[in-house]
């Protein structure tokens, strides 16, 4: 299978990134399974999994495996018609509050407790503009009037299906605004 233009750019990345590590693990030039990999990602994806895997791994290079991998963990990005992933942990932590609230294990004071949104933060070579700073939010901690904390991580967030759903359907409009107003 010839190589396509982003498999060959990506390849270039990574042994730029992990010089003969690189090469002499997988090779020259891009092999079929990771063209076919590619294939079936977008621009953003590589993209992302490049700056993941070599934040996470600066050393050795990624294989194929952990690249797929690290591309499965991405975060959900702001489009212009949905929530950032910072207002997709906020309706998911207050919809996870109100199930405690209405089961009496919490204080509906929980809501009015300082919400502090973690981010990881670091510095990105890979970036177009060489090395910038760059930063994610990955989790949200509420201190609790008691003194207590309770926090979700984005992860968290998107491991739990049936809630992440329900979050996701609050930014929905209800039934009332899909329907026309009267002439």
């Amino acid at each position: 299978m010839k190589p396509d233009v982003r498999a060959t750019k990506l390849w270039k990345r990574l042994t730029q990134a992990y010089g003969a590590r690189f090469t002499e693990a997988f090779g020259a030039t891009p092999t079929d399974p990771w063209i076919e990999a590619l294939d079936d990602l977008t621009d953003e994806q590589i993209a992302y999994g490049l700056r993941i895997t070599m934040r996470e791994s600066p050393i050795h290079p990624p294989t194929l495996g952990q690249f797929v991998q690290a591309i499965a963990n991405i975060p959900i990005v702001r489009t212009d018609k949905g929530p950032t992933i910072q207002e997709q942990l906020c309706a998911y932590a207050t919809l996870k509050l109100h199930d405690r609230v209405v089961a009496g294990t919490m204080s509906d004071k929980a809501f009015s407790a300082p919400w502090t949104y973690v981010y990881r933060e670091w510095w990105d070579a890979t970036r177009p503009k060489g090395s910038e700073r760059c930063a994610e939010c990955s989790g949200v901690v509420i201190d609790l009037p008691n003194g207590d904390r309770i926090g979700w991580s984005v992860r968290m967030m998107q491991g739990d299906a049936d809630g992440y759903r329900k979050a996701l359907d609050s930014f929905k409009p209800g039934p009332k605004a899909r329907q026309p107003e009267p002439a």
